[in-house]
């Protein structure tokens, strides 16, 4: 959903693509550097970025676009790289050094 731009919500969009993955389902946010450092290299196979400041025209032809979206095996594939690299269990791994 359109948002401001702020510290705050450019995080809160961030977490809310993950949860959306999480679920399933193929999220559409705010173009914003929380949602691109959170997907990584995966961001543009994932999900449905708007422009920041965009009308709500862009928004509304992005979301058709995400309608129309089907996902397939790679985006499932790109979907549990994302969410092997978020797991709790990777940065455990990582602050005892084991990886």
């Amino acid at each position: 959903m359109p948002q401001y731009s702020d510290r705050w919500s450019d995080r809160k969009a961030a977490y809310k693509v993950l949860e959306y993955l999480a679920a399933g389902l193929v999220p559409v946010a705010t173009d914003c550097a929380p949602v691109r450092a959170a997907l990584g290299p995966e961001t543009e196979g994932l999900c449905f970025l708007v422009p920041p400041d965009s009308d709500a025209y862009a928004w509304r032809d992005i979301i058709e676009k995400a309608n129309n979206f089907v996902p397939d095996d790679g985006w499932r594939a790109a979907r549990e790289r994302v969410a092997s690299r978020l797991a709790p269990e990777t940065f455990c791994a990582i602050v005892l050094g084991e990886e």
